[in-house]
């Protein structure tokens, strides 16, 4: 039981602090490239590789403004190729999901300040008290900004399409930008890229759906099931490597792998993976 709750308790902080861990982080320069301008391993608190794995503190360097935008642009375009959107169309989704990504990450940051101060001010508190104002707060400054992004698109999406628009899409997923970076830097050909784009697309939205799971189960205090939800997890983070894999240079892979997340640390629900944009990590230094 113990285990379980840690193990909830753990991913919903995640949740509820999305860029907290990448403070005292700097973020990659197109100036300033690392490893011969390669895909890098994150590395934890200590230094040490292993924040794409589920022990370490998530995410690398932060996304340059520009590498942000171009991986914000991508999910867009493969989200609007998916749905076969006429040029217009997928115009208007990509300009609308840029313009609330960006608003969002201001009033994401602003958020994560507050909650920074409120744990120092109050570091011998009830942590898990805490831990559920600051989502009630992060819940609804992400409502606020999914409503005007869904507002902004229900021109060119209908039904099924703006629903599972506004779960990849409107989720604001910081590792996922983290991710599709990786993938932009492999400049793979067209059709491999789509389908990678649709692969990740894929994990994002099945881990929102366990991570609601999660919140539901820290809200009611029955932490049971914490150990199932990170096996669904991590089959769905392996279902997305192995869907993208045969697609890579062994090389390449092994950096895809790196940039995606294990476990939970990688899944979140709307304003997931780092609840906004530009956090989630550099795989790569430079643009």
């Amino acid at each position: 039981m113990r285990r379980d709750s840690l193990i909830i308790t753990s991913l919903v902080a995640v949740l509820a602090l999305p860029a907290l861990a990448q403070d005292a982080q700097k973020p990659a320069s197109p100036s300033e490239p690392a490893q011969g301008d390669r895909p890098q391993r994150p590395r934890n608190q200590d230094g040490q590789p292993g924040g794409g794995g589920g022990g370490g503190r998530q995410g690398g360097p932060q996304l340059s403004a520009e590498r942000s935008a171009a991986a914000w642009k991508l999910q867009a375009e493969g989200v609007a190729k998916r749905f076969d959107l006429d040029p217009t169309s997928t115009n208007t989704l990509v300009d609308a999901y840029l313009t609330q990504r960006k608003g969002n990450q201001v009033e994401s940051d602003k958020l994560r300040d507050e909650m920074r101060k409120e744990m120092e001010n109050d570091a011998g508190g009830d942590r898990r008290e805490a831990m559920r104002k600051m989502m009630i707060k992060q819940d609804e400054m992400q409502k606020t900004s999914r409503e005007a992004f869904r507002t902004s698109i229900a021109g060119v999406l209908k039904g099924e399409q703006l629903d599972r628009a506004m779960k990849s899409l409107g989720a604001f997923n910081r590792q996922w930008d983290q991710a599709v970076d990786a993938v932009a830097f492999f400049k793979l050909d067209a059709a491999k890229q789509q389908k990678a784009l649709e692969a990740l697309e894929d994990y994002v939205v099945t881990g929102g759906e366990i991570m609601a799971k999660a919140r539901a189960m820290f809200e009611i205090g029955d932490m049971s099931g914490g150990q199932k939800l990170r096996e669904e997890a991590d089959k769905a983070r392996q279902q997305c490597i192995d869907a993208v894999k045969p697609m890579l240079t062994q090389e390449q892979a092994i950096k895809f792998e790196e940039a995606l997340p294990r476990g939970m640390g990688g899944m979140r629900g709307p304003g997931g993976f780092g609840g906004g944009p530009g956090g989630g990590g550099g795989p790569r230094g430079g643009n």
